[in-house]
């Protein structure tokens, strides 16, 4: 027995030394000295407490992220509040602007819904520090076009104040709106006690700029997701040459699937320096043979709003050429073309120009020159497509799609 006592006080003796040994190594590699007295210890502690309240908390954790991070497609996972066993929609949001509408302001929000969807969502609108400010009831209106026939199709969010609603309900508090979340519920989500989100999408909301501010480009160009993985960094530069030849001030990518060599050179320093650009991801959710070009023409329609006042919209195999009888840029060739539209007996403003395009092999190398030569001679009034050139080259690996759909 008084040997297991001894082994006992031995073994506390022990731990004793060893934690008195691990304060003293702790306190020699600290610049701070712990406190002796009571005033000294509850000032440490107040020390302590601010220096934690200086640490992130979620909230800025998550602005930072929204003010660093691109944006790209996010899904309303609340939306699963509309499933059942044979219908289960999926909602997607991509950007979100301030646009006037119907003769009052709205949030229009790009979109990706079930192609006739008609369900009810509400935008909830916060501040900076996202707190919230009111609101919104959001209506589904669907831009088919050559998606007809698809299961989705891009399309708006378009959301209205409502007629009480908030403190807000009276007053003009649209600027002080930053940030934007679509849900299928009509109170706002927030935060938790751990600062986390509980909401699944979180868009930055885009201010128009004053109509009575200029643009600060003439012409800007909005390259639509590629479609294959374009990787010729020596066309690539030709292409973006010529435009900024042509008068173009600044070039937005839809980045789906570039090339690494491709992304290297959008994101050096030297092109960035000589070329402004914006580079948007683009990882569109839902399967389309066209990575929905509907939505991303809106949105680049909306994202040049009070930047650029004309935008171009080409592949990177495109070149918009103007006619050289007519003018030498596009600078030119809207003055032309305006001049024209003036002298023309019609009502309204222009909206767009659009031109019919054609098809060139930039390489005629590898045509057989004696074939072109052999072609017969024919009269207008009797040529058919055997007898065009560039007919006899093109093969169609698949049937034609029908009237209104690519």
């Amino acid at each position: 027995m008084v040997r297991c006592r001894i082994k006992f006080l031995l073994w506390i003796f022990s731990v004793t030394v060893g934690v008195g040994m691990f304060i003293f190594l702790l306190l020699d590699n600290q610049t701070k000295i712990l406190p002796t007295n009571l005033f000294s210890v509850l000032n440490w502690v107040n020390q302590e407490s601010s220096l934690s309240a200086n640490w992130p908390s979620e909230t800025d954790k998550i602005l930072a992220k929204l003010e660093t991070e691109e944006p790209d497609w996010q899904e309303i996972t609340e939306a699963e509040v509309f499933h059942n066993e044979t219908y289960k929609p999926r909602f997607f949001v991509y950007s979100a602007y301030v646009d006037f509408y119907e003769n009052r302001d709205v949030i229009r929000l790009i979109a990706v819904t079930p192609t006739f969807a008609k369900e009810e969502f509400f935008a909830h609108l916060f501040d900076d520090n996202l707190n919230p400010l009111d609101t919104y009831i959001c209506t589904i209106s669907s831009t088919r076009g050559y998606e007809q026939g698809e299961k989705y199709s891009a399309g708006f969010f378009l959301c209205r104040q409502r007629q009480s609603s908030g403190p807000y309900a009276r007053g003009n508090f649209l600027p002080a709106v930053r940030h934007v979340s679509v849900t299928p519920f009509p109170d706002a989500p927030s935060l938790d006690r751990d600062g986390h989100r509980l909401f699944s999408n979180l868009l930055r909301l885009s201010q128009p700029i004053g109509t009575d501010v200029e643009e600060p480009h003439k012409f800007a160009v909005c390259v639509p997701p590629a479609y294959d993985n374009f990787d010729n960094v020596v066309l690539f530069l030709e292409w973006l040459e010529f435009y900024k030849m042509m008068g173009v001030g600044h070039f937005t990518f839809y980045n789906v699937s570039t090339d690494p060599s491709i992304s290297c050179v959008m994101n050096s320093a030297s092109f960035n320096a000589e070329t402004p650009a914006t580079i948007l991801k683009w990882t569109f959710p839902i399967p389309s043979r066209i990575n929905s070009q509907l939505a991303q023409e809106s949105d680049c329609a909306f994202r040049y709003r009070g930047v650029a006042k004309h935008i171009i919209g080409v592949d990177y195999d495109e070149f918009f050429v103007p006619n050289y009888t007519l003018a030498r840029n596009y600078a030119e060739l809207i003055n032309a073309l305006d001049t024209a539209w003036a002298s023309e007996p019609r009502d309204g403003s222009l909206a767009s120009y659009q031109f019919q395009s054609a098809f060139f092999d930039p390489d005629f190398s590898h045509f057989p020159a004696s074939k072109v030569e052999t072609l017969p001679r024919v009269k207008l009034d009797q040529l058919e497509l055997d007898d065009m050139v560039l007919y006899r080259y093109v093969t169609r690996a698949e049937a034609l799609f029908p009237y209104e759909t690519r």
